[in-house]
């Protein structure tokens, strides 16, 4: 657009010049004074465009903060001025990630807390007296609200684009998720296993795996049923590392499971969360990472098998 309007103003320049040129006759005086001025606007109508161009992109960029846009208007270059409004906008984008980061992390580790918690809470409930049910109860609901807020800031953390993957062992993730939530699966008559073997580097964001292991154990241990089993399995496939996470609850049907990962979906005579809002958010983990997340049918059409799918590192020379 800056192009079309400096060729239009040259040409209207250069036509005042022409007029000069060939009417020697001086009868329109007038004519000298308009080439000048012409002139002057050849040099000055590129400069302004020149420094006005990344008007339009600054203004997008502060509308709406998006790293991408900060990124690219970053590589602009012009007049002094604009160029320190933009390095502020570059340093308030920067900022609002690495806060952004913070909270997602302090959130999810303050979320899965909250989930453990919540399950020995719901163990004392036999043990209440007819006098404590009602602080009982409301103990409970001030626990799920505070789990719906700190989801809701996990959910604002995955608008901002992430940190950049790096190499990480997931069977040593794997293995110490299953550790933190041995626990609770006990407290519920479950047992949870893990087959990996040796190093398994993947690429990916720092704590990604961790979120999503621990939606994906959370939904299991909810819905199996009780001496139940949840298997975490790691395979290799091609240029990728597939995480499994396999359960023995209720089955669902491929519509169900297409509609999963779409924020607030709940199953069928379900209440609460349900399975949708914590898949909704492993998805919206791995789709950002460049992963994919499948939701499948588990051995012999029971439970669900969840498979996270992500770029494998590769492996280190001998």
């Amino acid at each position: 657009m800056w192009f079309r309007a400096y060729l239009t103003h040259l040409v209207l320049a250069a036509l005042a010049v022409a007029l000069c040129l060939f009417e020697p006759s001086g009868r329109w005086p007038w004519l000298d004074g308009l080439a000048g001025v012409a002139a002057v606007a050849v040099l000055a109508v590129p400069l302004t465009l020149w420094g006005l161009r990344p008007g339009q992109r600054l203004l997008e960029a502060i509308m709406h903060l998006d790293p991408a846009e900060v990124e690219r208007l970053a590589a602009h270059r012009g007049p002094a001025g604009l160029r320190r409004l933009i390095d502020c906008l570059v340093e308030l984008a920067g900022a609002r990630q690495a806060n952004a980061f913070f909270l997602a992390d302090v959130a999810h580790q303050l979320r899965t807390d909250l989930q453990l918690l919540r399950i020995r809470l719901d163990r004392l409930g036999v043990h209440v007296s007819e006098y404590g049910v009602e602080c009982y109860e409301r103990a409970l609901a001030d626990i799920d609200r505070l789990h719906r807020t700190l989801t809701e800031q996990l959910e604002f953390a995955q608008l901002v684009e992430g940190r950049p993957p790096m190499e990480l062992d997931a069977a040593e993730i794997v293995r110490g998720r299953v550790r933190a939530w041995n626990d609770a699966a006990e407290m519920r008559g479950l047992t949870i296993s893990s087959r990996t073997s040796g190093e398994c580097r993947i690429f990916t964001r720092n704590g990604v795996l961790e979120q999503i292991l621990d939606i994906l154990l959370d939904n299991s241990l909810k819905h199996s049923p009780r001496a139940g089993v949840v298997r975490v399995e790691i395979l290799p496939s091609g240029g990728h590392t597939v995480v499994r996470v396999l359960d023995e609850g209720p089955s669902m049907t491929p519509e169900e499971r297409e509609q999963a990962t779409i924020r607030r979906w709940r199953g069928h005579g379900e209440s609460g969360e349900g399975r949708g809002l914590g898949l909704a958010i492993a998805n919206m983990l791995m789709v950002s990472n460049g992963g994919t997340l499948t939701l499948d049918a588990g051995p012999g059409g029971r439970g669900v098998d969840a498979r996270c799918r992500f770029p494998s590192a590769p492996a280190a020379p001998d």
